[in-house]
């Protein structure tokens, strides 16, 4: 059997078990607590956004001085005793900022502390990669930040996400 046959074959066997999870609907836009729902099965450590998809840390405490510290963390979080976590891409991150007030949505369950908070997303331009700089977010006020990807003993808070498309270095 062929890889791609393989693989559709897999894929086959998921969808029909129930076990893939629906992608989320991108014209639905949920307000308010009814956006969130608090995982028991990752008891109550995870929060699922139900409108992008994406399971995230409910009390990020972790802090790096690098980005590879931040990744490495990640990678190995274990909630609810499951892997897969991942240092989210800035974009991803964004979501969890409201644009209107530069603030986390009314009715979120996060405990996540006020500040800059690190992402797999490096800083490219009209050249490429800028392969030294990362992209920051900065929770009180949704504000875009770069940084070296070695922040010099600066501890920099990590918030781990689980599921959707992570990014890898380039």
């Amino acid at each position: 059997m062929t890889r791609l046959a393989l693989c559709l074959a897999s894929a086959a066997l998921l969808l029909a078990s129930g076990a893939a999870a629906k992608p989320p609907s991108w014209d639905l836009r949920i307000d308010k607590a009814a956006r969130f729902k608090v995982l028991k099965a990752f008891g109550s450590q995870a929060v699922l956004d139900k409108e992008t998809g994406l399971v995230w840390e409910q009390a990020p405490g972790a802090q790096a001085d690098s980005w590879s510290i931040a990744m490495t963390i990640c990678l190995r979080t274990a909630i609810g005793g499951r892997g897969g976590w991942r240092l989210p891409r800035f974009e991803e991150l964004a979501t969890l900022i409201d644009p209107a007030s530069g603030a986390m949505p009314v009715g979120h369950p996060f405990d996540a502390p006020p500040g800059d908070y690190w992402t797999a997303t490096t800083h490219f331009d009209d050249s490429g990669p800028l392969s030294d700089l990362v992209l920051l977010l900065d929770s009180e006020d949704g504000a875009t930040i770069f940084t070296a990807k070695d922040s010099s003993g600066f501890l920099i808070r990590v918030w781990c996400v689980r599921g959707g498309a992570g990014v890898d270095d380039q």
